[in-house]
């Protein structure tokens, strides 16, 4: 996947819908929207892959994910860097019957992504 074809798989996964396509200049491009908590609407695509700010996004998106009703906790983040890069891990909470799922990368903000992405 191309990193823009993991932001668009990120977004998609956390609310974001593409409103439209069009071509420009030789290609296509499309438009992307989400609404915000306060109630605006967004439409530039975070740069989930490269940027630790929109990747973290994620992180909270993980973190808020119920267990069951009024519960917390529904996968612990864990990441650390090494020779390799850095490696994120999401591990299942207590009410939680899932199976670790484990990302790496030369980057965190890609780690991030391609564990969301493994996340069913």
């Amino acid at each position: 996947m191309t990193d823009q074809e993991i932001n668009e798989a990120v977004a998609q996964k956390l609310g974001w819908h593409q409103t439209d396509v069009f071509v420009s200049g030789g290609g296509t491009v499309a438009r992307w929207s989400a609404a915000l908590p306060d109630g605006r609407v967004q439409e530039k695509l975070p740069d989930y892959c490269h940027d630790i700010k929109a990747a973290w996004e994620i992180v909270d998106y993980i973190n808020s994910l119920p267990t069951r009703i009024g519960d917390k906790g529904h996968f612990y983040f864990q990441m650390r860097r090494d020779k390799q890069g850095y490696t994120v891990k999401l591990i299942p909470g207590e009410f939680n019957k899932g199976s670790t799922i484990e990302a790496t990368a030369s980057i965190a903000p890609l780690a991030i992504c391609l564990a969301f992405l493994k996340l069913q």
